[in-house]
């Protein structure tokens, strides 16, 4: 587990760049054509901002390659996050079947 961030702020809102409190190393996932990203943990520097730093030389360097430099650049210009928040709640219905008491006493199993 990592301390807590110094430069919240940059983590946030930079794209494709993440560092949950999970995490020892933040990673850097960039999107592929396929959908599925391609993520790579980088290493801690002495510092944040280096370690941020580091980051972003990665995410640049990578970004271009797979999407070609006209493309890459206008995929950091798009506003949306494409790295997913950190939530402390799910976002949506917990999926499963449940067993569930009625109030007179009987059961029932229920899907979501």
């Amino acid at each position: 587990m990592r301390e807590t961030l110094q430069l919240p702020q940059l983590w946030e809102n930079t794209k494709y760049v993440s560092w949950p409190p999970s995490l020892d190393n933040p990673i850097v996932r960039i999107p592929r054509p396929s959908g599925q990203p391609e993520s790579r943990s980088i290493a801690r520097q002495p510092s944040e901002y280096d370690t941020f730093l580091r980051c972003l030389d990665y995410r640049d360097q990578r970004g271009p390659k797979i999407w070609g430099e006209q493309r890459w650049a206008e995929l950091l210009n798009v506003t949306k996050r494409s790295v997913a928040k950190h939530r402390t709640t799910p976002a949506g219905p917990i999926t499963g079947v449940f067993h569930y008491e009625r109030p007179n006493g009987t059961t029932v199993w229920i899907a979501t």
